[in-house]
């Protein structure tokens, strides 16, 4: 495997080459017929032979330096020529000499050059952005999401030009109120000359004011909301759901030692909040009237419309109904159909959560309008509930009886 050359090796080799060329134009000049006087003698062709390799070689050495003084020039470089220089030794330039008189000596394979220390574009410096309260920029540094929006904060940071003053654009402290990517221009000036850095502060300081909701063991919560600093919110309409349960409150602690609220209430403080609900087991409600026989004597008029069962102060989600209605019919020439209808009271309105309807069969016979349980699916409590019933004839009515869950 070939050695790489070093560069004592390349100026061996050199050196042999060139003892060769000599050696073949002695040979050839004494078969000429030329004196070995004006060959190896004061200006012979040796002589001359090893000026023009010495002036080549200079001339080399000393064009790279130049080339790198040029390079200095065209990278407008915050560091002087000196600093530069010596981030080039050894790869293209073996030293470098501050002469103390504003020179440099450069030297390159033996050859030297003399230039002039070159000053770097003046330098702006800017120091860590800090996010603080205060508006006159002191202040402990704020952290991520430390401060809730609604407030006011304000970045500062130092700044400096080797040589000169310098300006702020925005002016700093600078005031923000919301997240973002903020942009200064810091411009320093030195000898009337104007120079330019620009910086991007980010802040990420500042964190909504948000009020969650937690089912706490149910289903169904409702979505968070964000509150502006210093403007009530308004609690959400919606309850969640639980099995067996019905839907009391929300407190800011789920074992309800903290803080109520009911369902649309006020919420005031300028800080986030999780609320938890709070439960209370449902009891199941039966009630009934009129006779499991069908001997009942009580009859409705065809036509009319009667509140046959009420119940009030419940305060529940209903889940599902279970319902027997049974009705016998009174005129043996016409056929009537009965009707059942069950209420609830939410919202200050009564809505009607089903009805049920069947045609009787012959005369004296009792028959089952309905027997079985609906399900219900609603997030609104439920105040009241009633079951009205009407016919097309005259109708006894039998037994009717509700469960509420």
């Amino acid at each position: 495997m070939r050695k790489l050359q070093t560069k004592d090796n390349r100026k061996a080799n050199t050196g042999i080459t060139l003892i060769t060329l000599v050696i073949t134009i002695a040979v050839l000049a004494i078969l000429a017929g030329v004196s070995l006087d004006a060959i190896l003698g004061d200006d012979g062709i040796l002589d001359i032979a090893q000026q023009r390799s010495d002036e080549t070689q200079e001339k080399t050495a000393k064009s790279e330096m130049q080339q790198l003084v040029l390079e200095y020039q065209l990278s407008r470089s915050e560091e002087t020529l000196e600093e530069f220089l010596k981030e080039k030794i050894p790869d293209r330039i073996d030293k470098v000499t501050n002469n103390g008189d504003n020179t440099l000596t450069m030297e390159k394979e033996g050859y030297k050059m003399l230039v002039n220390n070159i000053a770097g574009i003046p330098k702006i410096t800017v120091g860590t952005a800090n996010v603080v309260a205060n508006s006159d920029g002191t202040g402990e540094a704020l952290g991520e999401a430390s401060t809730y929006l609604g407030n006011t904060l304000y970045i500062t940071f130092s700044h400096s030009i080797t040589g000169g003053t310098t300006t702020v654009e925005p002016p700093i402290p600078c005031t923000v109120t919301k997240n973002g990517t903020y942009t200064f221009t810091v411009t320093g000036t030195v000898n009337e000359k104007e120079y330019v850095k620009k910086i991007n502060v980010t802040v990420d300081q500042f964190k909504p004011i948000t009020i969650t909701y937690d089912a706490n063991g149910g289903s169904n919560s409702p979505d968070e909301q964000k509150k502006d600093m210093g403007v009530n919110a308004t609690l959400t309409s919606q309850i969640p759901k639980k099995e067996g349960y019905s839907f009391k409150s929300w407190n800011t602690m789920s074992d309800g030692s903290g803080v109520s609220f009911e369902r649309g209430a006020t919420y005031t403080q300028d800080e986030s909040v999780k609320l938890y609900a709070q439960w209370e087991q449902m009891v199941t409600k039966t009630y009934s009237v009129g006779s499991t026989s069908s001997s009942s004597s009580e009859v409705y008029t065809g036509g009319t419309t009667r509140e046959i069962i009420s119940y009030g102060n419940c305060n529940i989600i209903p889940t599902k109904f279970t319902c027997l209605f049974q009705c016998g019919n009174v005129n043996a020439t016409k056929t009537s159909t009965a009707t059942f209808t069950v209420q609830g009271y939410t919202n200050g309105e009564w809505k009607t959560i089903f009805t049920k309807t069947a045609t009787r069969p012959t005369y004296g016979a009792q028959y089952t309008v309905y027997e079985g349980t609906e399900n219900y699916n609603t997030s609104e409590i439920y105040t009241d509930f009633k079951v009205i019933f009407t016919s097309t004839d005259n109708e006894r009515l039998v037994y009717g009886s509700i469960l509420i869950y």
